[in-house]
Order: structure tokens, then sequence, then C-alpha cells
């Protein structure tokens, strides 16, 4: 995966068309399915913090941030463990309010927790 992100960013250094094609079929649809999904949390009486589009920016980033970091560091003191996965995606659904409300069925407890 790495290594393809290191493909991915030195080819669209110098194509803009090749970045704008790879961004819309894989970030711009992660993007667009995370911002429904938390519009549908909305609609089904989940109060949010924040509109759908800016949580799923927020989310996607989570993951984003640490392709990258990956990429440029080759991994060099960068913690990737599932530890570390669970405490931010648990730091961003409190942000979101999702655990602060009723209606919502999240746990971060069992081995089907996040």
């Amino acid at each position: 995966m790495v290594a393809l992100v290191r493909i991915v960013i030195a080819r669209s250094v110098s194509n803009k068309e090749f970045a704008r094609r790879f961004f819309e079929r894989t970030a711009t649809r992660t993007l667009d399915s995370l911002q429904q999904l938390f519009a549908d949390w909305q609609e089904g009486g989940i109060e949010l913090n924040a509109p759908p589009h800016i949580l799923a920016e927020l989310f996607l980033g989570l993951f984003v941030s640490d392709v990258h970091a990956d990429a440029i560091s080759h991994r060099v003191g960068i913690d990737n463990s599932l530890e570390r996965l669970r405490a931010r995606t648990h730091f961003f659904v409190m942000g979101s309010g999702v655990l602060e409300n009723k209606n919502a069925n999240i746990s971060f407890e069992g081995s089907n927790g996040l």
C-alpha cells in the first residue's frame, strides 16, 4: 500500500489529469460514502456535532494521514498499532457526538467493539 501511495504521489506531481482521476475514483467515492453514512445517521435521529460532510472529511483524514506519513517516513517512529487506531477512532466518535446519543448503538467494549 505504501509503495502505491509513493507512486501515485510521484506521478501526480507531473500529471494533473492522473491525479484528478485517481482522486475521483478513490478518495471522492469514499468521502461520498462516509458523508452519506453520517447523513443517514442524522436522518435516523442521531444528533451530530458537525455536518455530515465535515465528519466525513475528518474521519477519512484519520486514515489518509497515516498512509501519507508511512509513505514519507518509511514508517520510522510511527505507531500503527490497533490500540492507537482504537484511541483515535474513539476520540473521533466522542467528538462527533454519536456516543452521547441514545439512538446510537456503538460500543467500544468486547470483541466487536471499535
